[in-house]
């Protein structure tokens, strides 16, 4: 079982590390810097560098710190994208399907499917990491912003309320997505553990059954 776990785990990181290779390349490189002004791009690039770092953990090392470090970074940063996307600029933005796939639904796809196969633990000490990230990410589009006068998204401006309530936003998605995926792996491996403990239970039942029989 732990075994065939582990090779699905593989072949899903692999297959992860390839299609986020070709977005990272094709939507990131491509257009650099001007694409890292936006955050979208900062969730594929570290997407796709998740991917990068945790692949050779299945082969090389095995190392669960850096897993979950960097794990615990893309799952609040991809949910903060997609929710304020899809919530306040897809209906202002005209992107074309394809585009929307690659950038705004499969960092966050793959990112849901590898929760079901990681055993990362979501420590609140290694929070600070996407903090960083939205920090930093807050500076580049505030220098930006400042420096060219035009808003990198709409009404983002430095200057009104939507600015400060959608960057607010940021921090408050990220808790929430945090605190809800410890939640529920709190939840599922406190009934794996039940489950265990329930078959043991009858596997020992049983065994007294056939030593009373003998």
């Amino acid at each position: 079982m732990k075994t065939s776990r582990h090779l699905a785990l593989k072949t899903f990181r692999i297959t992860s590390f390839i299609a986020m290779t070709f977005v990272f390349l094709t939507q990131v490189c491509r257009y650099l810097p001007v694409s890292l002004y936006y955050f979208t791009n900062w969730g594929v690039t570290i997407t796709f560098f998740y991917f990068a770092s945790v692949l050779p953990t299945n082969f090389v090392w095995n190392s669960k710190t850096i897993s979950d470090i960097l794990f615990t970074t893309i799952w609040p940063c991809n949910w903060t994208v997609t929710i304020i996307y899809w919530t306040y600029l897809y209906p202002i933005f005209k992107t074309e399907l394809w585009l929307n796939l690659q950038i705004h639904f499969l960092p966050i796809f793959l990112t849901v499917i590898d929760s079901l196969f990681n055993s990362c633990n979501f420590m609140r000490k290694y929070y600070f990491y996407p903090f960083v990230i939205i920090f930093v990410y807050t500076m580049v589009n505030l220098s930006v912003t400042l420096s060219s006068g035009v808003p990198i998204y709409p009404g983002l401006n430095f200057k009104n309320f939507l600015t400060y309530g959608l960057l607010s936003c940021l921090p408050v998605v990220s808790i929430i997505s945090l605190e809800t995926i410890k939640l529920v792996k709190r939840k599922i491996a406190e009934n794996q553990e039940n489950r265990k403990k329930g078959k043991k239970f009858i596997e020992s039942e049983m065994s007294e059954v056939n030593q009373l029989e003998n």
